[in-house]
């Protein structure tokens, strides 16, 4: 009976894990949506949904950097530095979008680029706890491809950056704070 109820418990959880497995990239925690494919390379980590032909899918996670940006101007830079393929995005200030919850404050821009031989709408996005930044952009021209990255936005977190100046006794204490906003609808 014992052994029975250990092979159930082990069994419940190996199930439970992989239907809603998270992963830690630097500061960000976030759960693959269902049938995406995860690829992490040393610097990113790219997420694609196979699609219908003709139609385009992929969520990149760029790796965490030592830097707040906490202004319009410094996600700019760091927009015109890491958004490839082609990008294309408004330059202006006006044209970025900021939101901020529990600490954290996110920036995003929406444009164009190039993937898969055809132009596609491309959202990019920074995430900061004021210490460290995090970038994720989307390319779609699928509407179930937003829907799937509004699943795994809300699914992310981000590391408040305060268990680093934390004793090492209250590392299990560790927590993370839900990302803002629930994007990327405000600038669809």
């Amino acid at each position: 009976m014992f052994m029975k109820s250990h092979i159930f418990t082990a069994l419940l959880l190996l199930f439970t894990g992989s239907v809603s497995a998270q992963t830690k990239f630097g500061i960000a925690t976030y759960t693959t949506p269902a049938g995406w494919q995860l690829n992490q390379q040393a610097a990113t980590v790219i997420l694609n949904k196979s699609q219908a032909k003709g139609k385009s899918c992929h969520i990149t996670i760029f790796a965490t950097e030592k830097t707040a940006v906490n202004s319009e101007a410094l996600f700019l830079k760091q927009l015109a530095v890491k958004a490839g393929n082609g990008s294309k995005y408004d330059k202006n200030l006006k044209a970025v979008k900021r939101s901020e919850l529990n600490g954290n404050i996110c920036y995003g821009a929406k444009g164009t680029a190039e993937s898969e031989g055809k132009q596609v709408t491309a959202y990019f996005y920074s995430l900061t706890n004021n210490k460290q930044t995090f970038f994720v952009q989307l390319l779609s021209d699928d509407d179930a491809c937003i829907n799937d990255f509004k699943s795994f936005w809300a699914s992310l977190m981000v590391d408040t950056g305060q268990e680093e100046a934390a004793p090492s006794n209250a590392r299990a204490k560790k927590k993370a704070a839900p990302a803002a906003p629930a994007a990327p609808a405000p600038m669809m």
